[in-house]
């Protein structure tokens, strides 16, 4: 199966330097109103579930970074 999106690695890289699990970061997705579980956060960070642009912008809030760096790799 091809990789479905280009920010999953970074979003990795973040929740790690956060000191988060996949756990901590589905709750708190959930929390921004994004319905998301476990399995679909493996999913999303290794790159084979899509990811919409609003859970981007959550993403970004919860990991403490921007859009931008998640979507370019750019700060």
């Amino acid at each position: 199966m091809d990789k479905r999106n280009i920010v999953g690695s970074r979003v990795a890289t973040q929740r790690q330097r956060q000191g988060m699990t996949q756990t901590d970061l589905m709750s708190e997705l959930n929390k921004e109103g994004v319905e998301i579980t476990r399995t679909a956060v493996t999913k999303l960070e290794t790159g084979f579930r899509c990811v919409r642009d609003y859970e981007v912008v959550a993403l970004a809030k919860i990991l403490k970074t921007t859009p931008q760096y998640l979507l370019t790799g750019r700060k």
